[in-house]
């Protein structure tokens, strides 16, 4: 901004503060007084010490280094700041640039949903670099705070309109405007605040496609330039939307440089000037204090307002004034006067300088900041019971170092990956079947991120037999249940419905008794049986337990279908490698509680070469098997199990025929040849 403009937006300062008698004398309030009280009215504000009163900024002994007395925005847990797109012509006068600075300083506590660069200077050149400037510290900033990440900034920035409004009626929507709809809507019951110290063209847009944000949006503004420069947008909001809630400052955002006692410029070479590359590049801008940076950031005032004080009501004393209602509309306030701004100086640099020092200067104790949240969390390569997953690594500011990633599979843990790998792959899962993956970083002393997350699914396995134990012929898209053939046991039903399906009538009916077996014909080759629950008859846990084995192998054990899954709730058990060689998979039932029981059976090939077999390696009497459907066939011995006997077996007979005629199925390591390394891999898997 030119000087002659600031010195004039002064004379109507003063001017309008004279003639409002003794309004104008007014007491605003002590710094470090007791109105600051007033901030505890916003919960998440909260003092953290006295008021530097009469602190002489430049001469007081404050460095970037020794964090000053008086207001701090909050940090840690208690960021937790107001919603805010933050708008500027930031290619703009020194002002706008330096604006963002500052803005940036304070992105870990204001919930930051945008940043557009506006009329005049609509270019994002300045927004990103900055972020990448940003970037060069972002490693300490997030020691002290949870600073987002520069990417998160990245992908926050829009594109404005070419051109302020032509007319008085709003045309188009732009990228910008577009954003500031969603935002608008988003499931929240905070407001969103548009801090505009460009033009007002992207608020009247938004406005004018969607008038029902103004429940949802507050708006704080400079409006002597829109006045000149964005009459129509700023008119057309004004005129047509008077109960729009909107903070409109003339001439008292200048108050940061013109109604302040503090010696600016000793402060900013002391505290401001080269910490860091954004301390540097403040430097270079408005160079009026000896040839480098001043501090004349008057659109500071548009998100000042969140920063301190109490947001919801602009008559209260904060770092962004306090503001005068009028009689147009019920929600819209202007000047008081510069000094409402300028008198918290000491607070507001001080503030700023600690936080900007924080860039070149990691936390004392950085081990209790968490690694980085993995990126990219992504799936691939979907079997019948497996799914390869992979992310991008994350990092660590502290001296411990990345120590594993956590895999949880539907909120459970499921694996340890070493740091170092950024993949495995999720085995052992039901076909068909749908599951919420996360990925978290741990570091040495057990700090968390947060988790990456994505839903993977299987793919469906071809059912070779399905019964509908102590039931009729039951159809359910296109698996056709059998009726039950067994005589042996009891049958039961009911008529009550189930949850967590929308197949009731497979889990109304029941085959139960003390002992059934099933023996289903069955060609030779790899399953996957889903036995299918739901407890109909007793009401508590205990009241029914049982074991099933399958194929002679015990699969559930003490199983408590009630304290597994309740009354009336669908539950499915999946037993995965079933390798059957006599044409015939037996499944036993034995109950020690009460009776035992299934409501319903599937068994779905997982043969994914259609069912070609290998031989038998070494001495082993049955054929290997795959029986996570991924192609290599970890179950070496043919048991149906991957175990450490199979290690062995591979180990014993890595240099058999069997073992080296097949490579596709015994090649762990995916190096295109067989040994050793391919038994060291199994083991790491098994």
């Amino acid at each position: 901004m030119h000087l002659y403009v600031v010195l004039l937006f002064r004379m109507v300062s003063e001017r309008a503060s004279a003639g409002r008698g003794e309004d104008a004398q007014t007491d605003y309030g002590t710094p470090g007084g007791t109105d600051r009280g007033t901030i505890s009215r916003r919960q998440m504000l909260k003092t953290a010490g006295v008021g530097l009163g009469a602190m002489a900024i430049g001469t007081s002994g404050v460095t970037a280094q020794s964090a000053p007395e008086g207001y701090h925005v909050p940090t840690g847990e208690d960021a937790v700041g107001p919603r805010v797109i933050y708008l500027n012509d930031f290619g703009g006068e020194g002002d706008n640039p330096q604006g963002l600075i500052h803005f940036l300083q304070y992105v870990d506590y204001l919930r930051v949903e945008g940043i557009a660069s506006t009329q005049p200077l609509p270019s994002s050149d300045e927004v990103h670099k900055q972020i990448d400037m940003y970037e060069e510290h972002w490693e300490n900033y997030r020691t002290h705070s949870d600073f987002p990440s520069p990417d998160e900034l990245r992908g926050l920035v829009t594109s404005a309109a070419s051109s302020t409004q032509s007319g008085y009626e709003p045309s188009g929507v732009s990228e910008t405007a577009q954003h500031i709809i969603d935002r608008a809507h988003a499931d929240s019951d905070d407001p969103l605040y548009l801090a505009v110290g460009g033009s007002m063209t992207e608020v009247a847009q938004a406005v004018h496609e969607d008038p029902s944000i103004t429940d949802s949006i507050r708006v704080t503004s400079v409006g002597s330039w829109n006045t000149d420069q964005d009459p129509n947008a700023r008119d057309y909001l004004y005129n047509e939307h008077p109960d729009l809630w909107w903070v409109e400052s003339d001439s008292a955002y200048t108050g940061t440089w013109t109604h302040t006692n503090a010696d600016t410029c000793g402060y900013m070479q002391e505290h401001i000037h080269g910490v860091g590359a954004l301390g540097e590049y403040w430097a270079t801008i408005e160079p009026c204090c000896n040839g480098r940076g001043c501090w004349q950031t008057g659109d500071f005032f548009t998100y000042a307002l969140l920063l301190h004080g109490d947001p919801d009501d602009p008559t209260s004393p904060s770092w962004g004034g306090r503001w005068n209602p009028t009689d147009h509309g019920s929600n819209y306030w202007t000047d008081i006067g510069g000094e409402t701004i300028g008198r918290w100086a000491d607070d507001y640099f001080a503030d700023f300088a600690r936080r900007l020092s924080w860039g070149v200067e990691p936390a004392e104790d950085p081990e209790s900041q968490p690694p980085t949240t993995p990126g990219n969390l992504s799936s691939s390569n979907a079997t019948l019971t497996s799914v390869d997953l992979s992310w991008d690594a994350s990092t660590d500011s502290g001296g411990s170092g990345l120590a594993h990633y956590a895999v949880s599979i539907d909120g459970a843990h499921f694996v340890d990956v070493p740091a170092g790998t950024t993949s495995t792959t999720l085995s052992g899962l039901a076909p068909g079947t749908s599951y919420e993956v996360g990925v978290t970083a741990v570091d040495g002393v057990g700090n968390e991120s947060g988790a990456a997350t994505t839903s993977v699914s299987t793919t469906e396995g071809s059912v070779v037999t399905a019964i509908n134990a102590g039931g009729d012929s039951y159809t359910s898209g296109d698996i056709t249940y059998e009726a039950d053939p067994l005589t042996t046991g009891s049958t039961n039903s009911t008529t009550d419905d189930i949850g967590g399906t929308s197949d009731d009538a497979l889990y109304q009916t029941e085959r139960y008794g003390e002992q059934f077996t099933y023996d289903l014909s069955v060609p030779d080759g790899t399953y996957a049986v889903q036995l299918l629950f739901a407890e109909i008859y007793h009401s508590s846990a205990g009241q029914r337990v049982f074991d099933v084995s399958v194929e002679g192998t015990e699969q559930l054990s003490e199983y408590d279908l009630y304290a597994a899954a309740g009354h009336d709730r669908a539950t499915v058990e999946t037993v995965q490698g079933v390798s059957v060689s006599d044409g015939s998979l037996t499944i036993e039932f034995t109950a020690s509680v009460d009776n035992a029981k299934v409501s319903a059976i599937r068994v779905l090939s997982t043969d994914s070469d259609g069912g070609d077999e290998l031989p038998a390696v070494g001495d082993n009497a049955n054929r290997p098997t795959d029986p996570d459907g991924d192609g290599r066939y970890e179950d070496v011995d043919g048991d149906g199990q991957p175990t450490h006997r199979d290690v062995n077996a591979l180990f014993e007979n890595i240099d058999a025929e069997e073992v080296q005629n097949n490579p596709d199925a015994f090649d762990f390591d995916g190096n295109g040849r067989i040994g050793f390394s391919d038994v060291l891999e199994l083991l790491r898997q098994v």
